[in-house]
């Protein structure tokens, strides 16, 4: 998110915004997305940028009594509704593309949020988009894919650390210990895995773009 850094500072000295608790951390170690746990794809920015929707649903797994919000805030454009999706519990707003825990009542004012949909527990799990997403917390990858998944996120958070950072490294390396990953891919693999990666995303946001313009016109 685009969000004045000054601004960010301020809420960190007087507590308006926080890290993920640590209890939430550890039952999102226990979850998995793609076959990686949820404690590293959501410490992950470039796992979680533009994938709000599919990422708060993947936030709130690890929650009891929550609200997932579907809605508008004012830092994206209202190109299609609702723009972004967000998790709320016991007064604090939980948004997995900064990977911040904000008090509600700043949330709301700064990026003027505007709720559209709101789902408890038991209504998100009747929705079909709940089913879809839910069947990608099965799939099982091999070593290999998991290694390069890895080695991946790493290289990406080293050009461009994020906010949770030596959180995520952290998770990474626990769960390198759980499963006794103990090698390393080289280098030139990773880089070409990138390559391939970022040309995917953006052949994909190019279609993306052309679906959009054919609508309009």
């Amino acid at each position: 998110m685009a969000i004045e850094r000054e601004f960010i500072k301020e809420c960190l000295k007087n507590g308006d915004i926080r890290p993920y608790e640590s209890s939430l951390i550890e039952k999102l170690r226990n979850l998995y997305y793609e076959g990686l746990p949820l404690s590293i794809v959501l410490n992950s920015k470039y796992c979680c940028r533009t994938w709000c929707h599919h990422m708060a649903f993947q936030l709130s797994r690890g929650m009891d009594d929550f609200k997932l919000i579907r809605g508008n805030i004012n830092i994206y454009p209202i190109e299609e509704e609702p723009n972004h999706s967000w998790v709320e519990k016991n007064g604090f707003v939980y948004d997995t593309t900064d990977g911040f825990c904000w008090k509600k009542e700043i949330y709301d004012k700064y990026f003027q949020a505007v709720p559209m949909e709101i789902y408890d527990q038991d209504s998100w799990m009747n929705l079909d988009f709940y089913q879809k997403e839910l069947e990608k917390t099965k799939t099982e990858l091999d070593d290999i894919d998991i290694l390069l998944m890895l080695e991946f996120i790493e290289l990406l958070e080293i050009e461009d650390p994020s906010i949770n950072y030596y959180t995520l490294l952290e998770e990474i390396r626990i769960f390198r210990e759980n499963k006794k990953l103990t090698k390393r891919l080289s280098k030139e693999i990773v880089e070409e895995y990138k390559r391939m990666v970022f040309q995917m995303m953006d052949e994909s946001q190019k279609k993306s773009k052309e679906k959009e313009k054919s609508k309009k016109s």
